[in-house]
């Protein structure tokens, strides 16, 4: 072959090549984006369930925070020190309908282990209380302005008297 054909089908092959690659392109640029950036997004909290005779411990619980004060940002303050003690991350904000003077712990029971272990950083005293608006997932903690800091004598653990199911922070 001589060197004019030789060009002539190398321009050939790289004329197919473009075209094959702009059909390619145009097809990637035109075909969407996925239903959810983000595919493998994970609850917040699963459901587990914690056996009698066991402890539940800051790492089995998912907490959220919500401020009934007029304190800024005391949920989120709040909240970054339960999560340097272990605990499972959910929702914070305001709750400003909430009537509560220093700490509120809401959950579905009053002897619910993971909601004594969450009072529990708070203080003695501190009420775990039922039947109000749950504001978020997992055991709910309502701040109020007279809320200052955790207590250093807070429990580790609590023990599980019976059966009892948590919201707590998924496993990998």
């Amino acid at each position: 072959m001589g060197e004019r054909q030789t060009s002539t089908v190398t321009l050939a092959v790289l004329g197919v090549i473009c075209v094959l690659m702009a059909v390619f392109g145009f097809s990637q640029l035109t075909r969407g984006l996925p239903d959810s950036i983000v595919a493998d997004e994970k609850p917040a909290c699963e459901d587990h369930t914690l056996k009698a005779g066991t402890k539940v411990r800051p790492g089995d619980i998912t907490v959220s925070v919500y401020n009934a004060g007029r304190t800024s940002g005391l949920a989120s303050q709040t909240m970054e020190k339960l999560i340097l003690r272990g605990f499972g991350t959910g929702s914070s904000g305001n709750a400003s309908s909430a009537k509560v003077d220093r700490v509120e712990v809401r959950a579905d029971a009053r002897n619910n282990p993971a909601a004594r272990l969450v009072a529990s950083q708070f203080g003695p005293g501190t009420p775990v209380v039922t039947g109000k608006d749950m504001l978020g997932i997992g055991i709910v903690v309502v701040v109020g302005d007279k809320y200052t800091k955790l207590s250093k004598r807070a429990k580790k653990s609590v023990p599980v008297t019976k059966d009892t199911v948590v919201c707590r922070p998924p496993v990998d």
